[in-house]
């Protein structure tokens, strides 16, 4: 789930199911201790006996107000918002032309031209 592996993890694939079915599930002490709020809703969803388990008795609310979920803003999460206005590729390609990246990071690394003292050779302000 979360952590990348089952909290039912068995040996093979019959003693997953078996344990599935029969125990609680197991949280490594670093997962529980950097995750603390994470560790309880998966063990409060996953709890054997569904009338203790998370939102058999609240619902959907009673998931919602777990502490995992603190800062969520649900109402949000409903409205349909447009996306920021990316232009298309197009435009870029045009502004980028006649710029190499591969150039430019090897200029990057060239020292600067040496002025011969000319006033022609230095750089306007």
């Amino acid at each position: 789930m979360a952590f990348g592996r089952t909290p039912f993890r068995g040996r093979n694939r019959k003693e997953t199911f078996r344990n599935v079915l029969l125990r609680e599930p197991e949280f490594s002490a670093d997962v529980g201790r950097r995750w603390p709020d994470l560790t309880d809703l998966i063990a409060r969803l996953l709890d054997k006996d569904p009338a203790r388990r998370l939102g058999f008795s609240g619902g959907a609310d009673e998931v919602r107000a777990h502490p995992f979920f603190a800062g969520v803003a649900w109402d949000l999460l409903g409205e349909v918002s447009r996306p920021p206005y990316i232009p298309p590729p197009a435009d870029d390609i045009v502004a980028c032309e006649g710029f190499g990246v591969v150039d430019y990071f090897q200029k990057l690394h060239q020292p600067p031209p040496q002025p011969d003292g000319s006033p022609e050779s230095l750089p306007e302000f």
